[in-house]
């Protein structure tokens, strides 16, 4: 088994490039956890760097492969395109993500059905078949996971269990995704032109003396040595940026702001002076306080709250706060400031 969960206790933040236990949700369940980490993040403010932490990991992909996200600030749908994030209208279909993301609102994985190419085989005809009833069984299991009523886990350990034995002792089986023919040849999945035919398949005379190669082939199913010839789900590999800074107060009061609220609460702002989707490349000063980036229309600092200075004080050498320079870029800084306002460099006192 090749698939592990993400480590969510501490820090929110999972591998990007390895196989999570993936699972397929409608939208609206998406838009729900995102909503209920939004919350989180205003309500247990002790808790905040977490809950950040396990929204930026809030990723998604559709069924032609592009990842999707939320923003933090404004819970709006961005797609990934050309290297950039782009804010689009709400998804149609289900999307492949995190389970965590599906438990953190408790959701059931609704009764849905799929057309199955195997329904109207009959029974009698399939059972009779080996050949035919493996290929359904790894439809229908495949299926299962596309509705979101397994999770990629699951789905690996059930297709696990899916396999015939040729008269060489080679396991064959499907392929989760594209639906090929695979035989286990000396230690390696190989794809092959044509499926199995009955004529291959072993009767019990000859399946006696292929006992140690066979069983050797079974062991490998269960370790990562061979594995599944296809993964239910493709390799994991969501893009590691944002589409939006995230803002904690409001640019024009300095109050914490709610996570998807346009207009502050307590003086009825916008509490962004510029759009989620463009505020990165907006930033052009930082906070002389926390050293968070700020925007140029910004009264006060989003992560901190510190009210920013619309221009940078010119100070003298009479003055009560005497000026001195930032030791990477030479900007001149306040004595108070911890941080410089132009590259952003932790001051040394």
């Amino acid at each position: 088994m090749v698939s592990e969960t993400m480590n969510l206790d501490s820090s929110g933040a999972g591998d990007h490039e390895t196989h999570n236990i993936l699972v397929w949700m409608k939208p609206e369940t998406i838009a729900a956890a995102a909503r209920q980490l939004a919350e989180d993040i205003f309500h247990q403010p002790k808790y905040e760097a977490v809950h950040i932490a396990r929204f930026f990991v809030l990723k998604l992909r559709d069924v032609r492969g592009s990842y999707w996200t939320i923003g933090i600030n404004t819970l709006d749908w961005y797609r990934h395109d050309r290297m950039r994030w782009h804010c689009e209208d709400v998804p149609e279909g289900r999307l492949e993500g995190p389970v965590w993301l599906r438990d953190l609102v408790q959701a059931e994985p609704e009764e849905e059905y799929l057309d199955n190419p195997y329904a109207a085989v009959e029974t009698e005809k399939k059972a009779s078949d080996p050949i035919l009833m493996l290929a359904a069984n790894i439809e229908m299991i495949c299926r299962e996971y596309q509705l979101g009523h397994l999770t990629s886990q699951q789905t690996e350990e059930l297709l696990q269990g899916n396999y015939l034995i040729d008269k060489h002792g080679n396991i064959w089986t499907v392929g989760a995704r594209n639906r090929s023919w695979y035989a286990l040849i000396d230690e390696k999945w190989q794809t092959q032109l044509s499926p199995l035919s009955v004529n291959d398949l072993p009767n019990e005379a000859e399946l006696e003396p292929l006992g140690h190669q066979v069983l050797l082939g079974i062991a490998n199913l269960f370790t990562d040595k061979a594995t599944l010839p296809e993964l239910p789900a493709e390799l994991w590999k969501p893009p590691r940026t944002q589409p939006e800074v995230y803002a904690a107060r409001c640019c024009s009061c300095g109050v914490r702001r709610k996570p998807g609220e346009a207009t502050c609460y307590q003086c009825g702002a916008d509490t962004l002076t510029t759009t989620s989707a463009n505020r990165a490349e907006k930033i052009s000063r930082i906070c002389s306080d926390c050293g968070y980036g700020v925007a140029p229309e910004d009264l006060f600092c989003t992560a901190c709250g510190k009210r920013i200075e619309p221009t940078l004080t010119v100070l003298t050498d009479d003055s009560d706060n005497t000026a001195h320079r930032c030791n990477s870029c030479g900007a001149e800084l306040a004595t108070s400031d911890r941080f410089c306002t132009q590259c952003g460099i932790a001051v040394t006192p």
